[in-house]
Parts: C-alpha cells; sequence; structure tokens
C-alpha cells in the first residue's frame, strides 16, 4: 500500500509519521485485505490538531474519516477510531 503523510503549515515530525503508519496499516489489515493507497494529513486549527484519512481501497471505495484533538497523536487516534 502506498502511504502519504502529511501536514498543512505544520511539520509532522518522524514519531507521528511512524504513529501514522503504524495505525493504518493495523486498520487496512484488520478490516480489508487489498488497500491501493492512504492519505493521512494533519492539520493545525485554533483548538487544536485535525487529522484527516482517506484510505482507497478499490478503484471505486473509499473510506474516510477525521478525529479533532489537543494532540495530534490523540487526533490520530480518534480519527482511527472513526474509521
Amino acid at each position: 500500500m502506498i502511504l502519504n503523510i502529511s501536514g498543512r503549515n505544520v511539520d509532522t515530525g518522524a514519531a507521528f509519521q511512524e504513529h501514522a503508519q503504524t495505525t493504518l496499516l493495523a486498520i487496512v489489515e484488520k478490516y480489508f485485505s487489498n488497500a491501493v493507497s492512504g492519505t493521512v494529513t494533519l492539520a493545525k486549527s485554533d483548538a487544536g490538531f485535525e487529522v484527516n484519512i482517506r484510505v482507497n481501497l478499490t478503484k471505486r471505495i473509499e473510506l474516510e474519516s477525521s478525529g479533532y484533538a489537543r494532540d495530534a497523536h490523540a487526533a490520530l487516534d480518534s480519527a482511527a477510531e472513526h474509521a
């Protein structure tokens, strides 16, 4: 699976990228056998952080979720929980 982890006007950092990669791969392995690609986007908002997850499961099916929290890692966990 091709995985892209990026930040909008914020540096993601190595720890966040590793956490995002392991979390997203765990979701894909648990529920879907063959995902094509995935994107994790981190953005800073007024109240904290927002994380958007988008996974292309097949050419026609996408999984999309988002999470909000004061901490970037907690926002990622919230988005993963919604997925």
